[in-house]
C-alpha cells in the first residue's frame, strides 16, 4: 500500500503526495488565462476526497472498549496547555460537488480564574453567535453552557449537580425549559479540540472521553495517531500529528502542532458528502 502525507496550507487547501510523486500544482502565472475561481473549484474538490484517501492510507482499526478513559481532573492532562490566550480559526461549510456554502471567522477565547476556580471558553462568531462553556479549574468539570445566535439561546446549567437545568429559546419565545439526570464523568463539548491539544499525543496513541450535550453524552474516541506534515504559506514544512476521531459515529480529520498542541486543521465529512472544515488563521 503507498503512503500517503496530506500536505495542507495555511490557507486551506489540502494537497496529496505519495513517496514517489509531489502533486501539488505550481504557482499560476500572472498571465494564466484561466479564472482564480477554477482553481478554487479544483481545490475544493480534492478535499472533498481527503477522507477517503486518509482512511484508506490510514485505516481505522476495530472499537477498542479497553481504550483508556480521560475523565475532568485527569493527570494525564497537561493543565499548562491551558491558558489565557485568543486563537483564529475559519470556518468553511461545503456542498457534496465541493461549492462553498458558507463561511465565518471564529475567535477562540480563554480566561483563567484561578481565585474562583473557574475557566472560561468563548468561541465568537463574526455571524452574532457565541458559545460559552464554565468549566471548575483545574479539573475542566462543566458548570454552565450557553450557545446564543441573533434569533435564540440554548443552555445547559450544570450546577445543580447530577440535575442539569436545559433551556432554550427561539425568536424571543421558550421552546422549553427542563430538567435532566446524568450520571458518570464528562466534558462539556465546546472543550473536544481544546482537550486534544493537552493529551500525550505520540503515533499509536489511543483513548476516549465522554462529552455532555444535551440528555445523552457523545464519546469522542482517538482511534489512530500519525506524524504528518503541514505546508504554511512560506513554503515551510510544518511537522503535526494527525488525528483520527470517531465522534457520534462521524470520522473526523485533525491536524495537531506537534510543537503547540494548537489545532490546525479539522475536517469532517458528513454522510450527505458535505464537509466541515475548520482552520488556524
Amino acid at each position: 500500500m503507498i503512503e500517503y502525507t496530506f500536505l495542507i496550507l495555511a490557507d486551506g487547501d489540502i494537497y496529496q503526495k505519495n513517496t514517489m510523486q509531489n502533486t501539488r500544482p505550481a504557482a499560476p502565472s500572472p498571465t494564466n488565462p484561466f479564472p482564480n475561481r477554477l482553481v478554487r473549484i479544483f481545490f475544493a474538490l480534492l478535499i472533498l476526497i481527503t477522507f477517503s484517501c486518509a482512511i484508506s492510507a490510514h485505516p481505522l482499526i476495530a472499537p477498542d472498549t479497553t481504550q483508556p478513559t480521560i475523565v475532568p481532573a485527569d493527570k494525564s492532562l497537561n493543565l499548562a496547555y491551558f491558558k489565557p490566550r485568543n486563537i483564529f480559526q475559519k470556518l468553511t461549510w461545503l456542498n457534496k460537488d465541493g461549492k462553498v456554502v458558507w463561511q465565518a471567522t471564529l475567535n477562540l477565547v480563554t480566561r483563567i480564574d484561578s481565585v474562583n476556580g473557574r475557566l472560561v471558553y468563548l468561541q465568537i462568531r463574526n455571524d452574532g453567535k457565541k458559545d460559552s462553556s464554565v468549566a471548575e479549574w483545574p479539573s475542566l468539570k462543566p458548570i454552565y453552557v450557553a450557545s446564543v445566535s441573533p434569533t435564540g439561546k440554548f443552555i445547559n446549567d450544570y450546577r445543580g449537580g447530577p440535575t442539569v437545568r436545559q433551556f432554550s429559546e427561539n425568536n424571543g419565545k421558550v421552546d422549553s425549559d427542563t430538567t435532566f439526570t446524568i450520571s458518570g464523568d464528562y466534558f462539556d463539548s465546546f472543550l473536544t479540540e481544546y482537550l486534544l491539544g493537552a493529551l500525550p499525543l505520540q503515533p499509536g496513541y489511543q483513548a476516549r472521553f465522554q462529552t455532555g450535550q444535551g440528555t445523552k453524552g457523545v464519546m469522542v474516541s482517538i482511534r489512530q495517531v500519525y506524524t504528518d506534515v503541514m505546508l504554511l504559506d512560506d513554503g515551510q514544512a510544518k511537522e503535526v500529528y494527525l488525528v483520527l476521531l470517531e465522534v457520534s459515529g462521524f470520522n473526523v480529520l485533525c491536524w495537531m502542532d506537534r510543537s503547540t498542541g494548537d489545532l490546525l486543521k479539522y475536517v469532517c465529512q458528513v454522510p450527505d458528502g458535505s464537509v466541515f472544515i475548520k482552520s488556524k488563521i
